[in-house]
């Protein structure tokens, strides 16, 4: 499935379900801000990211399984440089301290990274400074998704979630039609207010899972 009928799928559900959720995603990312973006950040964006961004510059309150939202063109570079900036604040205190006791303390081979990889581009965040990145790295991870955790670092999820962001979105598609996302355990789409959240579904007390219907009640 492409971005844009993954995004065509998503928007439907939003529409005739989450009614905020929908009113509230951002138009279309223009194009001359992507080659902006792309100069800010010193490479191309990922063509499935540029894909993404000309369908919606973010995602306003439509949030991904679990908690992660879209960044925009902004947020996406002013990550991308921030997590630069503490990738050469590491290395130089590294290399402080192999200079004073280079018997004791190696440096990392070339290649490597402590915290942050350039070809590695963010797009999604949550409200505890983590994020969602999509690689460009020349090696096994190159179109995947990684997650980076603020206090952790990087890592990539064995979830076949994450193979790309094609698939990412294409699974939320069918999760919203399915009623159920497997990610970190299982979790159903809810709206409340008009607003799409994702929550873990109640076990009843028979041990079954409660899933309650989603949308209209076709019968009222």
């Amino acid at each position: 499935m492409t971005i844009s009928v993954a995004w065509e799928r998503i928007e439907t559900w939003l529409r005739n379900n989450a009614p905020a959720s929908h009113a509230s995603l951002p138009g279309p990312a223009p194009v001359a801000d992507i080659r902006t973006a792309h100069t800010q950040i010193g490479r191309s964006l990922p063509t499935e990211l540029a894909d993404s961004l000309q369908c919606h510059n973010g995602s306003g309150n439509f949030v991904l399984p679990v908690y992660h939202r879209f960044s925009d063109l902004h947020l996406i570079a002013r990550e991308y440089q921030s997590y630069l900036r503490a990738e050469e604040a590491m290395r130089r205190r590294a290399l402080e301290r192999h200079r004073s006791a280079p018997s004791q303390t190696a440096l990392l081979p070339q290649g490597e990274y402590y915290y942050w990889n350039p070809a590695w581009i963010p797009f999604a965040y949550d409200e505890s400074g983590n994020s969602l990145f999509i690689s460009q790295a020349d090696d096994d991870t190159f179109g995947r998704i990684g997650t980076h955790d603020k206090e952790d670092g990087p890592s990539f999820p064995d979830n076949p979630v994450f193979t790309s962001l094609p698939h990412l979105l294409d699974e939320v598609a069918q999760a919203l039609s399915n009623g159920v996302f497997q990610i970190w355990g299982e979790w159903e789409p809810v709206v409340d207010d008009g607003l799409l959240e994702w929550q873990e579904p109640e076990l009843e007390s028979d041990g079954v899972w409660d899933l309650p219907p989603l949308g209209p009640d076709p019968q009222s």
